[in-house]
């Protein structure tokens, strides 16, 4: 208030506007919006001057918003009926918004890129919360990868849409136990399926006309 000509705001060197939300005929309120980004990672202070005499004078620092963090605490624990349980921490400097997980294919003999994966909702919250703990049940014996060795990753979003993941760990897909032979050869059968050629088609056919 009492300035008649617009000041500004020097942010290193850059120079920020002001602009005077009174009208014309009103006696003049100027009023800055302005947003800090990672250009302004150096500035360590900002000062307001009007007509080459400064004003005022405040030191800052930008803080970077960091990736989120995630982890898996401890290893799957297997449950009973094919389940297993998942306990994951994600944290970050303002808010968790999503933490999801991959399951991937360990292997494939033709090195073929990876096209299918099982994806593991575990939390979502618009609003998000900076430390997020979690104990996630799982249950994937239906799948044609169970009994396979797979990857697991876990991923964590936070509101600004930077993404941290974990590495991945390798564990094996909980299945179901079968005691006859024949429902055991037809599950070893069905995961050499998991990844498709020639070769494996006419082999598991071959198995198929042998089982008795």
């Amino acid at each position: 208030y009492g300035l008649r000509t617009k000041p500004e705001l020097i942010l290193g060197n850059r120079v920020a506007k002001f602009s005077n939300i009174a009208g014309k005929k009103a006696t003049p309120i100027f009023r800055l919006e302005t947003q800090l980004t990672d250009r302004d990672s150096s500035v360590s202070e900002m000062a307001l001057f009007h007509e080459d005499e400064l004003l005022a004078s405040w030191p800052i620092e930008l803080i970077p918003d960091l990736s989120p963090e995630v982890e898996l605490v401890g290893p799957p624990v297997r449950l009973e009926g094919g389940y297993f349980n998942l306990e994951i921490q994600a944290n970050d400097d303002f808010s968790v918004t999503k933490i999801w997980g991959e399951l991937t294919p360990r292997h494939d003999p033709l090195n073929r890129p990876v096209l299918n994966k099982i994806l593991m909702d575990i939390y979502s919250n618009d609003r998000g919360k900076k430390n997020v703990r979690r104990v996630s049940t799982q249950n994937h014996v239906s799948h044609p990868w169970a009994g396979n060795r797979v990857f697991l990753q876990l991923f964590a979003r936070d509101n600004k849409g930077q993404i941290g993941e974990t590495k991945k760990l390798l564990m094996t897909l909980p299945h179901r136990t079968f005691n006859h032979p024949i429902a055991r050869d037809l599950v070893d059968i069905r995961k050499s399926l998991n990844f498709i050629s020639s070769e494996v088609v006419n082999n598991a056919i071959n198995r198929l006309f042998r089982l008795q």
